[in-house]
């Protein structure tokens, strides 16, 4: 078991044509993505904040997350935990093996990773598995990924390693029983924004003050969508803003649907509503580029990624309605410690050499997990 190279071992990806070269450059991606804005607008006068986040994140063109575009790592705007090193992969290794020992060691068994990113968990993950396992006959791994470019970078770090198939969506899975590993998905599905207002809520939505949409503005409107009021709290003091996602709940119903026996663990920055409600009273919307952090998503449009902590309230809610059992929720540091993340650091000392470069950072890399993500979650749902 040896450690990976980091953020600078990604795959190669093959010279940028002229097109690309153009989709590199900020203000170009900035201009065009307001003129698919203007255009929208010339439907409707505001657009829901979860219908802007679809434009600029999803543009099949020059959205945030689909062009081609270097965005996690050390080069990019953010990591993840596995960025960090490998050890978080190894660790959740574990408790894949742990549930398929539970339910009896099925000959069929899919792990399916959500939202992959880069591809260094389910590199790091099934590593791990296939030294502790040695035979995965019988194993299916499927990763669901929306953009088509970051599916060519997960293609190419997985190639010879793992034996995946890849779906657009968790439909496309159709039924299964395994786990599901969701790694800062939820906080990367669009979301809306509500205020507290009077008696009750105003919906915060995105409007244009020139055709050209070139200047964008807050609008406040009666909220429309009934899903959005089932989960907003009773009472709240006024001027609170909170973020909701309707589809992240509808997401987890969908899996309830196609996952038959097994469990699902998303890791994600979150809180209950009530305490999001008492902490961050001003919402918690974020934009993320070159490791810097901002509160203002029409600045750079496509750009920069715009996320907001994930309201793990009506999640939970949504899951028991759809059939699942309530494994958990519990701080991400509290998860992977019972996981045995620091037993796995030792091993690796053990293997590796007490004085070894490769042991140290392990260790490190554990005390960083157990002590550096304060406002990460792991909800645990089964069936």
């Amino acid at each position: 078991m040896t450690a990976d190279e980091g953020p600078g071992g990604d795959p190669d990806i093959e010279a940028l044509t002229d097109a690309d070269a153009l989709a590199e450059d900020e203000d170009v991606v900035d201009s065009e993505l307001r003129k698919v804005l203007a255009g929208a607008f010339q439907k409707t006068p505001e657009l829901p904040f979860s219908e802007f986040l679809d434009i600029v994140l999803y543009d099949p063109r020059w959205g945030y997350y689909t062009r081609r575009r270097e965005i996690l790592g050390s080069k990019g705007d953010f990591q993840t935990a596995p960025h960090v090193h490998p050890l978080f992969g190894w660790t959740i290794a574990r408790a894949v093996q742990r549930e398929w020992e539970k339910r009896g060691r099925p000959k069929e068994f899919t792990v399916v990773e959500v939202g992959p990113g880069a591809a260094y968990l389910m590199d790091d993950l099934w590593s791990y598995l296939k030294q502790i396992r040695q035979d995965t006959t019988g194993w299916q791994v499927a990763l669901i990924e929306r953009s088509e470019n970051l599916r060519k970078v997960q293609e190419q770090r997985l190639a010879g390693k793992v034996s995946a198939t890849w779906h657009r969506d968790i439909g496309e899975l159709g039924a299964f029983s395994g786990v599901v590993v969701a790694n800062e998905f939820l906080d990367a599905l669009p979301f809306r924004r509500v205020a507290r207002r009077g008696m009750g809520w105003k919906e915060l939505c995105v409007t244009a003050r020139d055709p050209e949409a070139r200047e964008l503005a807050w609008k406040e409107r009666d909220i429309s969508e009934h899903a959005l009021t089932e989960v907003l709290p009773r009472s709240a003091p006024q001027g609170t803003i909170i973020e909701e996602s309707p589809f992240a709940v509808d997401w987890v119903r969908t899996l309830s649907s196609h996952l038959q026996k097994g469990l699902a663990l998303f890791f994600d920055y979150g809180d209950l509503q009530e305490d999001l409600v008492e902490n961050h009273p001003e919402g918690t919307l974020q934009t993320f580029g070159r490791h810097r952090a901002g509160r203002d998503p029409f600045e750079k449009l496509g750009s920069r990624d715009i996320t907001a902590w994930v309201d793990f309230s009506p999640i939970l809610a949504a899951a028991e309605s759809a059939g699942f059992g309530i494994g958990g929720i519990q701080s991400q540091a509290e998860t992977l410690y019972e996981w045995g993340m620091t037993q796995v650091a030792e091993e690796l000392a053990r293997a590796e050499g007490e004085g070894s470069l490769e042991a140290v950072k392990a260790r490190m890399a554990a005390k960083t997990f157990l002590f550096g993500y304060p406002t990460h979650r792991v909800l645990q749902l089964t069936k």
